[in-house]
């Protein structure tokens, strides 16, 4: 019964080349265990379960480099790396308007570079990677789509809101 479960697994959730890996992966253990050859059968074990458990380990390695991505500061040994995000003057911050002030407060500076490279053209062409992020700026007002959700959308591009408050950035201080 077992056997029958785990064919049918196979036949819905696996491509062939994810069979035929594990096929491999299964005869090398097998053999493996048979010699006594402990690290051979141990890292054909480990890739059985990472082929078996894919998308979750892609999901994982996605998290992993997110978290990677996101972090400001790293200490290996006595080696140590702290980034920090660039700040604006706060007399120059409090010369701008109530509005820039406010989505300034709320939005991160990988926001505000990707609303920099979407009013660079008329229409950015919409990549799936992005799009968490560009909800994020949606939400906020500083960008549009082409269709009804982001989700089906092709295309997005700044809107007035979004192109005021770049200009404002980019005016120097005076």
């Amino acid at each position: 019964m077992v056997i029958l479960t785990g064919i049918k697994y196979i036949q819905t959730n696996m491509k062939f080349k994810d069979v035929f890996a594990l096929v491999i992966l299964v005869s090398f253990a097998a053999f493996a265990t048979w010699k006594g050859m402990q690290t051979i059968a141990s890292v054909s074990i480990i890739g059985f379960v990472l082929i078996i458990y894919k998308n979750q380990m892609i999901l994982l390695r996605t998290i992993l480099l997110n978290l990677v991505k996101s972090a400001k500061q790293a200490k290996l040994g006595q080696f140590e790396v702290e980034i920090g995000d660039k700040t604006i003057d706060s007399n120059r911050f409090q010369k701008f308007s109530t509005l820039t002030q406010i989505l300034l407060a709320t939005t991160s500076s990988e926001e505000i570079g990707l609303l920099a490279e979407i009013s660079k053209v008329d229409k950015f062409e919409l990549k799936e990677t992005l799009k968490l992020k560009l909800r994020g700026l949606r939400d906020k007002g500083l960008i549009a789509h082409d269709n009804a959700t982001l989700d089906s959308s092709t295309q997005v591009w700044a809107t007035q809101t979004g192109k005021e408050l770049l200009q404002e950035l980019m005016t120097p201080p005076i």
